[in-house]
């Protein structure tokens, strides 16, 4: 209950709540978005909610976890192309000095 009204204190000190968070989400509980006040002007999003810090710790380790893969991913990517890159000079048999080599 506590957590509930502190995020509630929040929400009315938050400028994309701001005119209109009271009436559409009414005394309900979050979590609250502020993209429901379809305030397509705004450069920002706000999402209120609460949760227990497990959850939140759970949700941030698998975050991190995407991001490593993604990340990973990327740079294999980047390995792949630059080993074809250097193949296709290998097959030309042309030099071509604009490449870099091997570190």
């Amino acid at each position: 209950e506590e957590a509930v009204a502190q995020a509630k204190r929040v929400r009315q000190c938050t400028a994309e709540f701001e005119d209109w968070a009271d009436e559409h989400f009414g005394t309900g509980p979050p979590p609250w978005d502020s993209v429901e006040g379809e305030n397509f002007d705004n450069d920002s999003e706000v999402l209120i909610r609460v949760v227990r810090q497990s959850v939140l710790d759970a949700e941030k380790k698998a975050d991190e976890a995407l991001l490593q893969k993604a990340a990973r991913t990327a740079a294999q990517k980047q390995q792949k192309k630059k080993k074809q890159k250097e193949s296709a000079l290998q097959r030309s048999g042309k030099v071509h000095y604009s490449f870099p080599g091997p570190p």
